[in-house]
């Protein structure tokens, strides 16, 4: 057999003239089949469904977290031990001085304000068998127990005087905890020699706020605090009345005009046919100044109105207006310069210069005004300015030297 015509041997195991011998075949891919319709839908009502229970556990848990819950307090005495049989009051930091609910503590030394009454702020009064008296606070939603400790009492001991440190016999001292707008907790009247105790309080009551006020004077506030090693002795300042009379820029009484004590909002008056107002129990020889309501006119601020017994004459007068024009060494306008007035307990009447120098500033009384331009950066500098009553005045230059 001649060469060409021998077989290939079996070792080859490939056809070597076949470029594709000894590869295996991949089996061509099935094609994809598509998802009926109803798939996609049923998977959509899933994904909405599970977005709804989502968001509504999540209200559950805010309207749960927001609902009523009754308050708790737990009362106890010296390490720890708990205190049944006391009488706990739950004020409303609303109104102190009211009592939203009554309990008692039982056996674990636990009292309660129901949920239905569970609703804002609470000042937390707890009174032993024995009188003691001790304090906490809580809120609604609050969970957790208000402990209120009561210690065996001890009396403070104070002295109530006068500016010159004579005793004041008749004054009342009131106790209470955790600032002004708290409850009051006892109550005291100094003897003859100035002298006050007050009882029942719980040594757990560390620091006081001591109220004393007597007729002709006016209320002092103390803090006390009991570690505190120096004498007890409030000192009270005798009150006078303020009058004013209201007049107009012909000095005729004006009826119906209001005023108020500045950072006394409570001492308010209103002016009677004569003119006049009265502003009772301020502070003896202590200045005050007041904001007078008229907005149709102005007046001169002052700020040293000391009770005595004349009244005061205070002018009210129709405003006067200032025109004019800010401007540097070399007379080029200046922009953005604040020019302000100060108008009684109202702060500040201002204006700033535009883009031209110009400026425009209203309200002003008459006579010598003062007035203040205000830089950039802070600094101010006082000029007087001659103004007619209800008058505007125009052309006025302000020169500001760097």
């Amino acid at each position: 057999m001649s060469q060409q015509d021998q077989p290939f041997p079996q070792s080859a195991g490939r056809d070597p003239r076949s470029k594709s011998a000894g590869r295996s075949r991949q089996p061509s891919p099935k094609s994809k089949r598509s998802s009926p319709p109803w798939v996609y839908l049923v998977l959509a009502l899933v994904g909405v469904l599970a977005i709804f229970l989502t968001l509504a556990l999540e209200t559950a848990d805010k309207e749960a977290a927001s609902a009523p819950v009754p308050l708790f307090a737990k009362v106890v005495g010296r390490d720890q031990i708990k205190m049944p049989k006391v009488t706990v009051n739950f004020h409303p930091a609303s109104d102190p001085e009211s009592i939203a609910h009554t309990s008692t503590t039982d056996y674990r030394g636990i009292a309660d304000l129901p949920k239905e009454k569970a609703k804002g702020r609470f000042f937390v009064v707890a009174k032993s068998m024995t009188g003691t008296i001790g304090m906490g606070q809580t809120h609604a939603g609050n969970h957790e127990l208000t402990i209120i400790e009561l210690l065996p009492p001890k009396p403070v001991i104070g002295k109530v005087v006068d500016a010159e440190g004579k005793a004041i016999e008749g004054a009342k001292v009131t106790a209470r905890f955790l600032g002004p707008g708290s409850p009051k907790l006892v109550e005291a009247t100094s003897k003859a020699d100035g002298e006050f105790q007050l009882y029942r309080l719980s040594t757990s009551l560390q620091t006081l706020l001591l109220q004393a006020e007597a007729k002709g004077f006016a209320r002092q506030d103390y803090e006390y605090k009991r570690e505190a090693s120096a004498p007890l002795i409030i000192t009270l300042a005798r009150t006078m009345e303020l009058q004013v009379r209201i007049l107009d820029s012909n000095g005729k009484p004006i009826e119906d005009i209001r005023a108020t004590v500045q950072d006394q909002p409570k001492l308010r008056s209103v002016s009677d046919m004569f003119g006049l107002m009265f502003f009772p129990n301020l502070v003896e020889k202590k200045a005050v100044t007041l904001q007078i309501e008229d907005p149709k006119r102005t007046y001169r601020f002052r700020d040293d109105l000391i009770p005595r017994p004349e009244p005061y004459d205070l002018v009210l007068e129709e405003p006067a207006t200032l025109e004019g024009i800010v401007v540097d060494a070399k007379q080029q306008p200046l922009s953005g310069i604040t020019i302000k007035h100060r108008h009684g307990p109202r702060a500040w009447v201002r204006t700033s210069s535009g883009p031209d120098g110009s400026f425009r500033i209203g309200d002003l009384p008459s006579g010598e005004v003062w007035l203040e331009y205000e830089l950039g950066d802070g600094t101010t500098k006082r000029f007087t300015v001659p103004m007619q009553r209800g008058s505007t005045r125009s052309g006025y230059t302000v020169q500001i030297t760097r």
